[in-house]
């Protein structure tokens, strides 16, 4: 997403590939895939913290946007993203059912998380 850029925690494969493989061979990548992401999120959130405070003693600052500048991406990335889904079906495609899912995870995101993100419709 345009708010946090390098997170890359999933399997791409093509689908005529991943329809040729037996089930065995679906579960294995399923599995193995879900224990990598597990493995992950736990051991990169253990060492966020560390990580800022070994910046700190090298001198970096470890800085957050402002919310102005979060807000200016935010209404640049919905420029961009309408304009690249008005010009190609499949981008079109994809962000109508990004948008589709998260209007489901949107009550949760809305409530569950300190501080709180802007819940606009």
């Amino acid at each position: 997403g345009w708010h946090q850029p390098v997170t890359h925690l999933e399997l791409v494969l093509n689908k005529d590939t991943w329809n040729k493989l037996s089930d065995q061979h679906k579960a294995v990548l399923e599995l193995a895939t879900r224990a990598v992401t597990t493995y992950t999120l736990g051991r990169s959130t253990a060492l966020q913290g560390k990580a800022l405070i070994d910046n700190a003693k090298h001198g970096v600052h470890n800085e957050v946007y402002s919310p102005e500048l979060l807000n200016l991406f935010h209404k640049t990335w919905r420029k961009v993203i309408k304009q690249a889904a008005d010009q190609d079906p499949m981008v079109k495609k994809v962000w109508d059912d990004y948008q589709a899912y998260f209007a489901q995870y949107r009550p949760w995101a809305c409530k569950a998380y300190l501080p709180r993100p802007k819940c606009e419709k």
